[in-house]
C-alpha cells in the first residue's frame, strides 16, 4: 500500500480516496482500484486490521494476551484500543471484534484485582485476618503494589473501603510488619503456653516492644494489643528465662 503524503504515488492515492469520499470518482476507476489486493479506501482502517491480525496471530501462537513489553508496537496498539474504549471513542464494530479475542480484557488491572482479591478472601477465611506477610508467594507483592498506589493516591476509593473493612489490614508497611510479628508471637504462645525466650526471634521482637514501652515511644494501640495477650508482661525476667532454657 503506498504511504500517505510521502511520495507522488501516495499523494495520488489520497486524491482518489478524496474523490471517492465525495462521490466524484468514476465507477470504472473504483472497480480498478478495488481489484488491487492491498487497496483500501481507509488507510487507518487497514492499519487497524493489520494490527488486529498480529494480535490474533500472537494469541494463536502463545495461547494468551500477555504481550511482552519488548514488542512495543503491538503493546502500544493494544493500549490505544483500551484507552479509546475507556474514552468512548472506539467504534462498536472494533469493540465487538476485540471482545471476541481469547484472553482479551479491557482493564488488565481490574482483572488482576478480581483474581487476587478472590485469593485474598480465601487467605482471610483460613487465617482469620488480612495481615498478609510480604513473604507470601502469591499475595505479598500484590498487597505491596496496592499500598504503593494508596500512597500515591491512585487507588480507587471503593477498593480502599473494601480492604479497610478487613481485620488487621494496614496501609503502612511498617505497621504490616509489626502485625506480622505480633501474629508470630500469638502463635508461639498458643503452641508453648508461655512467652518466648529471648533466644527466639519472637522473644527478641517482644523485648524490643518492652524497650520502646520503657522509653515511652510505643504507640498506645500497640500497647493495648500486647496487653490483650493473657501471658504478656512488660518486665521480663531474663535470668529466669535463661534458667528455663538451660
Amino acid at each position: 500500500r503506498p504511504p500517505q503524503r510521502k511520495s507522488v504515488l501516495g499523494t495520488w492515492c489520497n486524491k482518489q480516496r478524496s474523490l471517492y469520499k465525495k462521490e466524484k470518482l468514476p465507477q470504472e476507476y473504483i472497480q480498478l482500484l478495488e481489484s488491487l489486493r492491498s487497496w483500501t479506501w481507509d488507510p487507518n482502517e487497514s492499519d487497524w486490521e493489520d494490527s488486529f491480525i498480529k494480535v490474533e496471530n500472537f494469541i494463536d501462537k502463545y495461547g494468551h494476551m500477555k504481550i511482552h513489553e519488548t514488542n512495543k508496537e503491538l503493546v502500544s496498539w493494544v493500549d490505544t484500543q483500551r484507552r479509546s474504549f475507556k474514552d468512548g471513542t472506539l467504534s462498536k464494530i472494533r469493540e465487538d471484534k476485540l471482545s471476541k479475542l481469547v484472553g482479551w480484557v479491557w482493564d488488565p488491572l481490574e482483572k488482576i484485582w478480581d483474581e487476587k482479591f478472590a485469593e485474598f478472601k480465601i487467605f482471610v477465611s483460613e487465617n482469620g485476618h488480612a495481615n498478609i506477610p510480604q513473604s507470601h508467594p502469591t499475595l505479598g507483592s500484590w498487597v505491596g503494589r496496592l499500598r504503593n498506589r494508596y500512597k500515591k493516591g491512585t487507588l480507587e476509593i471503593e477498593k480502599i473501603k473494601i480492604l479497610e473493612s478487613y481485620d488487621q489490614w494496614v496501609w503502612n508497611i511498617l505497621d504490616a510488619k509489626w502485625e506480622e510479628n505480633y501474629e508470630k508471637l500469638l502463635l508461639f504462645i498458643k503452641k508453648h503456653q508461655r512467652l518466648p525466650p529471648q533466644s527466639e526471634s519472637e522473644g527478641k521482637w517482644a523485648n524490643k516492644q518492652r524497650q520502646r514501652y520503657r522509653k515511652n515511644v510505643l504507640e498506645e494501640k500497640r500497647i493495648q494489643k500486647l496487653n490483650n495477650i493473657e501471658l504478656w508482661v512488660w518486665e521480663f525476667n531474663i535470668k529466669k528465662d535463661k534458667s528455663t532454657n538451660s
